[in-house]
């Protein structure tokens, strides 16, 4: 266990640098939001707030760690691939990012504690545009860029107590970071030799908390969670550079500097599972992003909507029960379909996913393999449109470090 999870770490840490492309995420205060769901979440489409599953962790609701009784690890991490279309244009780009690191410690009677890494939003687009012009007789170019990098990350520690048989809560505090860099670059080329270069960068780090219950009865099984980050100081730098060459105009630089206040939005899901057989189980969640809570409306985006989202999975394992099953008999198979608005009323998404979970030697977890696909659109812009594509691969495994009182070796 401790070496495959040394190794994922490394691994992550490797890949860091890169995020998700949207052009559509460019409207959005936050960017783009990104399933950083593990184990079932990951494979279902992101539902699981309504299920017990350990490794789920806390990726889906803090008060899965009331459930656990061993220490456990998930991760994943996501390649993604888009398809950018507009008109007849269309424009392939791809990112390898990582999603989720949790781990989870038991301490016996008392519940568990867990500690995570996720990335919630993520966005990383480039690109650059040359268009000729004239003015009277003359004829200049004009090239012009845009390069915007924004993400939303957290580092979260979670609690979780099982009170009865029949209730699990649980509670986190999380250290939430925020960080947008936004430049663009016009260049003439001509009659004259200009460069304008404006550029701005904001960051927040704040603290939020998260909560949430789970409620067993018989083969159901419902949740709720909740999250809200406090308001705190966001700060802005701004610059814009000019410079002409071979003229009398002096070079002009513009910087500012300002701090004022940033309100992420709250969230909320609510999910329900069926225990339709020991084979079968099936999921769906409600929840939604509270728009309408955050501040401020920022002049480089769309005003912001509440965004609300429906997800449904289910999951298969042949043998769940029998003492010594093949190794086919104790895949995972999943598969999920997801629904959400985006953060503007006018733009939607939905995606298909598809995911196996397979057995790792001697029972020491599982690798979890999943592909999602899926369109947004906004309709806004009749003419364009982005197909994605994501192929995520995640390590989960776990060991009892202790034996409970009520039973014997």
């Amino acid at each position: 266990m401790i070496r495959s999870y040394s190794f994922f770490l490394i691994l992550l840490t490797a890949f860091s640098f890169s995020s998700a492309q949207s052009i559509l995420g460019l409207q959005y205060p936050m960017g783009l939001t990104v399933n950083s769901e593990t184990g079932f979440g990951a494979a279902c489409a992101g539902t699981g707030t309504g299920v017990q599953d350990e490794f789920l962790i806390m990726s889906k609701n803090v008060a899965n760690l009331g459930s656990l009784n061993r220490a456990v690890f998930s991760s994943i991490l996501s390649i993604d691939l888009t398809d950018l279309v507009d008109s007849k244009n269309k424009t392939w780009i791809a990112g390898f990012n990582p999603r989720n690191l949790s781990l989870s410690i038991p301490i016996a009677e008392y519940g568990s504690i867990a500690f995570a890494f996720n990335q919630n939003n993520s966005n990383n687009v480039s690109f650059r545009l040359s268009e000729p012009f004239n003015v009277g007789w003359l004829s200049d170019t004009a090239d012009l860029g845009l390069v915007q990098n924004s993400g939303v990350t957290e580092w979260k520690l979670g609690y979780g107590y099982s009170i009865t048989r029949w209730l699990r809560m649980g509670i986190a505090y999380k250290r939430i970071y925020f960080n947008k860099n936004t430049s663009s670059v016009k260049i003439i080329r001509g009659s004259v030799e200009d460069t304008l270069i404006d550029s701005t960068s904001v960051s927040f780090k704040g603290n939020g908390i998260s909560g949430g219950i789970l409620i067993p009865v018989k083969k159901f099984t419902f949740g709720f969670s909740g999250d809200y980050v406090f308001p705190s100081d966001a700060q802005q730098y701004s610059m814009k550079r000019g410079t002409r060459v071979d003229s009398d105009y002096d070079d002009s630089l513009i910087q500012n500097k300002s701090r004022y206040e940033f309100r992420p939005p709250p969230s909320f899901s609510v999910g329900l599972s069926y225990q339709i057989t020991p084979e079968w189980i099936a999921a769906m969640d409600a929840g939604g992003v509270l728009w309408n809570k955050y501040y401020p409306q920022l002049t480089d985006t769309r005003d912001a909507d509440n965004a609300y989202s429906f997800s449904l999975g289910t999951q298969y394992i042949p043998e769940p029960d029998r003492l010594s099953p093949g190794y086919f008999e104790t895949i995972r198979y999943r598969a999920g379909f997801r629904y959400s608005q985006l953060p503007v009323s006018t733009a939607s998404e939905f995606a298909l996913s598809l995911g196996f979970g397979l057995p790792l030697q001697q029972g020491a977890g599982f690798l979890d393999i999943v592909m999602e696909g899926g369109r947004r659109s906004d309709s806004n812009y009749d003419n364009y449109s982005e197909k994605f594509l994501s192929i995520k691969f995640g390590i989960n495994g776990g060991r009892k470090w202790y034996q409970s009182s009520e039973s014997g070796y």
